[in-house]
């Protein structure tokens, strides 16, 4: 474990001992999954009957972190096709929609929408970072693109659960 209180000059390490400014686009795109990886610890607090996957998620993120912190590409093809799975399993009991949802509705659903626009925002900072190099992170950014929808999707299946019914613009 490295030790703490290094980053007082405004810069932290990475994993190759190089010193980086924390306002860099790496830290940025780190510290977006981390707070992401936090977020989703608030909703199990809230869901503990998604607990399960929500913490299978949260593992994931941490490897795509690690894979990040490496430039090293991740094993994940598995986890993406959890999330199709989860994604698409949810949305078959919610429905088709044909309008834009206004976010909201129960407390559990809000935090999922709060989750997955932090999730987009992770997304947008990796890929700032990443474009130059795109296909060697590109299962980072599929894995991050599901896990939006199906923390869009997830948030209406409880809200379904909990029936309280979508709201549309």
């Amino acid at each position: 474990m490295k030790k703490v209180h290094l980053g007082d000059d405004g810069k932290s390490t990475r994993d190759n001992c190089e010193r980086d400014w924390k306002d860099s686009p790496f830290f940025e795109a780190v510290g977006e999954i981390d707070e992401l990886i936090s977020w989703i610890s608030l909703l199990i607090t809230y869901v503990p009957e998604f607990k399960n996957e929500l913490e299978r998620i949260q593992k994931t993120l941490f490897k795509v972190n690690s894979g990040f912190y490496q430039n090293k590409k991740v094993e994940i093809d598995d986890e993406i096709k959890f999330l199709k799975n989860k994604t698409n399993e949810y949305w078959d009991k919610c429905g088709p929609i044909t309008k834009f949802i206004i976010p909201g509705g129960t407390r559990e659903a809000s935090i999922c929408h709060i989750t997955r626009t932090v999730c987009r925002r992770a997304e947008r900072k990796l890929v700032r970072k990443i474009k130059s190099d795109i296909e060697a992170h590109k299962e980072k950014l599929i894995f991050l693109n599901r896990l939006s929808d199906y923390f869009y999707t997830l948030a209406r299946y409880i809200n379904k659960l909990k029936n309280v019914e979508d709201k549309f613009l």
